[in-house]
């Protein structure tokens, strides 16, 4: 029942310094899920007009969505 609104929430709450926008590009229910299941997957656009950002940087933000969606929406990363 999580929806890509809630999903793009949850981002742009977790990180609204860096974090540009949220995309859905793809939506997947079938076969290899549970039927109550779906899985969506995100596109996420970032810059910082100050500085260069780094991977190091970029993986410590990503770690933080990945964490506010399974605490939030109880999901699960693929």
């Amino acid at each position: 029942s999580v929806t890509f609104d809630e999903l793009s929430k949850i981002a742009k709450q977790t990180n609204n310094k860096i974090l540009k926008s949220v995309k859905l590009f793809d939506v997947y229910e079938g076969k290899k899920l549970n039927e109550s299941k779906k899985s969506y997957a995100l596109a996420f656009t970032m810059g910082d007009a100050t500085r260069t950002l780094t991977d190091m940087h970029i993986d410590k933000v990503m770690k933080k969505l990945m964490n506010s969606f399974r605490q939030q929406v109880g999901a699960e990363i693929r």
